[in-house]
């Protein structure tokens, strides 16, 4: 699996890099969005782990710069920003598969990425049966353990596409 790391924290990208490499993975890291970009144009990337904000540049644009270049790329946010500031990210990102937390121990970062993008495209609740620390780690979980209804942008990742046409023409879209 090539992944490339777009991450403001120097410390954690460098462990995951380490982690992922140790596995047999090809992993690059990237200091500036320019350079995230670039590589995205030109290599090739199964899985993007990015940050919202790494110096002051959006993760967005980056993510957004993956998908165009590799439709077929997935996206983890790994984030220490309140999930109010990534809460319409799903909506945004047809990559995005999961917001983790930064805290989120380094092995089983590498076993959720792993899963993520070696298996096909699942939904939040298939990937946390085969990965149980999925939800452990998890930055909207919180919705979850409260019983209440995840909002709509996180609930794509869980519908059929019958089901996400039914709600967009419901919505009036």
């Amino acid at each position: 699996m090539r992944v490339l790391i777009w991450h403001e924290d120097i410390e954690s990208s460098t462990k995951w890099q380490t982690a992922f490499g140790r596995r047999g993975h090809d992993v690059r890291r990237s200091r500036t969005a320019e350079d995230a970009m670039d590589r995205v144009r030109k290599e090739p990337f199964d899985l993007l782990l990015f940050d919202l904000l790494v110096r002051e540049e959006g993760g967005l644009g980056v993510a957004l710069m993956a998908e165009f270049h590799q439709p077929g790329i997935a996206s983890v946010l790994i984030t220490s920003r309140e999930p109010e500031l990534h809460n319409d990210m799903f909506a945004r990102l047809s990559s995005l598969r999961c917001v983790l937390g930064c805290q989120t121990p380094v092995d089983d970062l590498v076993a959720i990425a792993e899963g993520i993008a070696e298996g096909p495209e699942k939904g939040c609740k298939a990937l946390s049966e085969d990965l149980p620390q999925l939800c452990g780690n998890c930055q909207i979980r919180s919705a979850c353990l409260r019983g209440e209804e995840v909002p709509p942008m996180f609930r794509h990742r869980d519908m059929s596409p019958a089901s996400l046409t039914a709600g967009v023409a419901q919505s009036g879209l």
